[in-house]
């Protein structure tokens, strides 16, 4: 039998031999090794007959396993014994084991959590007993998140009081069918110094957030918008959403009449799903609605998003036409190139060229221009009022007609922008031309050049009044001589001219002008001998 982790001391009694023992017993003390206690129940002794010895009692000199207690061995020595006459030893077989001195770890822990099946805590006592550099478990714990939720950051624990070298904390991981870590349990284990510790703090993070669940919806689509042309059109769509989400799609006229209808399709696995619509042709302009529904994204007609339903116009081509006009009925007019057709809702570069062309004016009395219209008075210009057809009309000049006695028009244009209805812009030419011969009240000088010689010519310029209502004005060219003689009076941007020969005198075509100041010019060229040429009145 054996000590362990302890020792049993002896002592030495005097006796004569052949004498009694006599009456003096024994008392032998086990004392733990350092870091060590002892119990007297931990130790056995010789129970059978000892030379010498009438009992053996084992006890306590403290509580038992704490670090003042030793274990008494009290040898009732046999008083009648005969001592022999050698030494003679006394072996009381006492065998046990002293065990650690235990040792004690506490202290608390807390957690910081977020989104899991427990809520956040602080403070929560922890204990555990041990002996010197024995290792326990102290504790356990988990860390689980919600339903729906997962760690993208993975519970973690730092110990805030203690010393990291004693302690080992290991964990175990759950993942979910996707590979997101759901839970973590960490077991806690302390490797005991000499000492009992105390106050150690643990304090554990663990803050979920909830796993992204892509929507099963649709997100947007694609088709062109712009105006269908007269002739109709076929236009592809595209519809996106993540696979699964299912759409319908409809198409319908202002009269409620089916173009297109489809129902219940399923985007797949590439995330779009597409096909083509028929618009058929129209002799009228027409108004679509296209309408989507199905899994819509709540974006759908938020500023954030796309609308569900939506306009497409078709359009037939229009009409632009520039005419004229005149309170009096005896005028008539004959249009060239002032009427032409074009795609409805179109756009025009600055370099494309709008409508130009003229107007020939006719009447079965006398036509006289007066002033020159402004283009400012066009009827039917303006995109907000006719349509919104855009155009600059950049000209429109009265000028004497190559036909005598009529008038010409010409008119000039830039195009930006057609609209969806026909245009006619018209001008009233009732203030510009005058009907007949207007009566003449007002008189004022001629202005009269006289030249000679051969090749001469002769230009000045100047201004006229007319003081009441209207006054008559016209090129005169007289030869004095056998020569040719020529001249032209322009006034108002208009050029009236007279040539005479043989002692001849000619007159222009008349201007009638209302009251008002004017800017003239006058040229006079003679090719010989003497003549004369300029403005003169009646």
């Amino acid at each position: 039998m054996a000590l362990n982790n302890c020792s049993l001391n002896y002592i030495e009694l005097d006796r004569v031999g052949g004498a009694v023992l006599g009456a003096e017993n024994a008392r032998l003390v086990i004392s733990p090794n350092n870091g060590y206690v002892v119990s007297a129940s931990a130790f056995t002794y010789n129970t059978g007959s000892i030379p010498g010895v009438i009992s053996i009692v084992l006890s306590d000199s403290a509580t038992p396993n704490t670090l003042n207690n030793v274990v008494y061995v009290d040898v009732d020595i046999d008083d009648a014994y005969i001592m022999p006459t050698y030494d003679f030893e006394i072996t009381t077989g006492v065998s046990g084991n002293a065990i650690p001195k235990p040792l004690i770890i506490s202290g608390t822990h807390s957690a910081n959590l977020s989104n899991t099946t427990e809520s956040s805590y602080t403070g929560v006592y922890y204990t555990q007993y041990g002996s010197y550099e024995s290792t326990v478990t102290v504790f356990t714990k988990t860390f689980s998140a919600l339903p729906g939720y997962y760690f993208e950051e993975a519970p973690v624990y730092s110990i805030t009081s203690g010393s990291y070298s004693n302690y080992k904390i290991t964990f175990a991981d759950t993942l979910d069918i996707n590979s997101r870590l759901i839970s973590r349990e960490f077991t806690v284990t302390y490797k005991f110094p000499s000492t009992s510790i105390y106050y150690n703090s643990i304090e554990f993070t663990a803050l979920a957030r909830e796993v992204y669940v892509v929507p099963t919806e649709i997100t947007a689509y694609d088709i062109s918008i712009s105006s269908i042309p007269a002739i109709g059109d076929v236009r592809t769509i595209s519809v996106f959403g993540t696979p699964g989400a299912s759409f319908s799609f409809s198409v319908v006229d202002e009269l409620l009449n089916v173009v297109e209808s489809i129902t219940s399709r399923v985007i797949g696995s590439t995330g779009k799903y597409t096909f083509t619509v028929a618009f058929p042709p129209s002799g009228i302009n027409k108004e679509y609605t296209v309408t989507i529904g199905g899994d819509l994204s709540p974006l759908f007609d938020t500023p954030s998003g796309q609308v569900s339903s939506f306009i497409i116009n078709q359009y037939v081509d229009i009409n632009i036409s520039f005419t004229a006009s005149h309170s009096d009925g005896s005028v008539a007019f004959t249009y060239t190139g002032l009427s032409q057709s074009f795609e409805a809702k179109k756009y025009f570069s600055e370099f494309e060229s709008g409508i130009v062309g003229s107007i020939e004016i006719s009447s079965t009395n006398a036509l006289t221009i007066v002033s020159q219209p402004n283009i400012g008075l066009f009827t039917n210009t303006d995109p907000l009022l006719n349509g919104g057809t855009d155009m600059l009309i950049t000209s429109a000049v009265l000028k004497d007609s190559v036909t005598p006695g009529n008038l010409t028009l010409d008119i000039g244009s830039v195009l930006f922008l057609t609209g969806y209805l026909d245009v006619i812009a018209n001008i009233d030419l009732s203030s510009n031309v005058i009907v007949g011969t207007p009566p003449v009240d007002s008189v004022v000088a001629s202005s009269w050049t006289t030249i000679t010689g051969t090749d001469n010519y002769y230009n000045t310029s100047g201004t006229i009044t007319v003081t009441g209502a209207t006054a008559e004005f016209y090129a005169q060219a007289s030869s004095f001589s056998i020569a040719n003689v020529s001249t032209s009076i322009t006034i108002n941007g208009i050029t009236r001219t007279a040539s005479a020969s043989n002692g001849a005198s000619v007159s222009s075509t008349s201007f009638f002008l209302p009251a008002g100041t004017y800017a003239y010019s006058v040229a006079v060229s003679i090719n010989s001998g003497t003549g004369a040429g300029g403005i003169a009145i009646p």
